[in-house]
């Protein structure tokens, strides 16, 4: 990242630099302002995860772009490979905190209408690292004691004990994780730093928000912000709450948010 601030801040107005480097500058983060500053200039072309082909003995995944200095006048070129299908798209320029990894006009849509409307209330998803599993090691156990008897979760899969009760042990929580695949539970224990949560007011409001929270459409847009293989968390907290009453029929969500039938489609067909 530095050393792409460092070749655009000496690139004449209106010059042209082609990177190619992994994917992690396009993902949100509270410490990545360099989205912000190559999403206001004009992104000639984009591509995603093509390049891996020319990589195959490197972990990392693979974005190749070229830019323009100057403010974006047109729409991006973009080309990828989603599910191992190559795809080419044109997709509006703008001002962005994030790319996902799957990136056409379609996509861009589904975003505008969900977790990119600041106005629509989002899901409160919180971190806490009041029991870490290793900075805080002498309290947590593998294993369940008369002493290591509090239950916490570090991930869907595995279940620690500590000492002495997390400041969130009571009560039912909706629990996300971050390490795997997107899983979503509910329980009434603690947690480590590993997994993210929604403190729930009742047993009832955990199931509603469960419900919600297994629908395709969030699904859909966690898949396709996994940038290094984690759920990402920023994107976690801008997951919107619909103000309906679901009991599990599909279509209520995507009206409320007014998916349209060949965004359903899509998302149906890329998960």
């Amino acid at each position: 990242k530095d050393f792409i601030e460092k070749a655009l801040s000496q690139l004449k107005p209106n010059g042209y630099l082609l990177f190619i480097t992994p994917d992690n500058w396009m993902s949100y983060a509270d410490r990545n302002v360099l989205i912000e500053i190559i999403t206001s200039l004009q992104i000639i072309h984009l591509d995603i995860h093509t390049a891996k082909k020319y990589f195959k003995k490197i972990g990392s995944s693979f974005t190749w772009y070229i830019i323009q200095n100057c403010a974006f006048y047109k729409n991006i070129n973009i080309s990828g490979i989603w599910k191992k299908k190559e795809y080419t798209s044109s997709v509006l320029s703008k001002q962005r905190k994030y790319i996902p990894l799957l990136y056409n006009q379609t996509v861009q849509n589904i975003l505008s209408k969900t977790i990119d409307n600041t106005t629509l209330p989002k899901f409160d998803i919180k971190t806490s690292s009041d029991l870490h599993k290793y900075t805080k090691a002498e309290f947590i156990s593998d294993t369940q004691t008369n002493v290591f008897k509090y239950k916490l979760i570090h991930t869907p899969s595995q279940t620690v004990y500590s000492s002495k009760p997390h400041k969130f042990q009571d009560g039912f929580k909706v629990f996300l994780s971050t390490t795997d695949k997107y899983n979503v539970f509910i329980d009434n224990c603690g947690m480590t730093q590993s997994i993210v949560f929604i403190l729930c007011s009742s047993e009832e409001q955990a199931k509603k928000y469960l419900q919600i929270l297994q629908h395709p459409l969030y699904v859909f847009i966690n898949n396709i912000c996994r940038w290094g293989n984690f759920n990402n968390i920023r994107i976690l907290q801008s997951f919107p709450i619909p103000d309906i009453e679901y009991s599990g029929e599909h279509e209520k969500i995507y009206n409320y948010f007014n998916i349209t039938e060949d965004e359903i489609n899509y998302i149906n067909a890329n998960l």
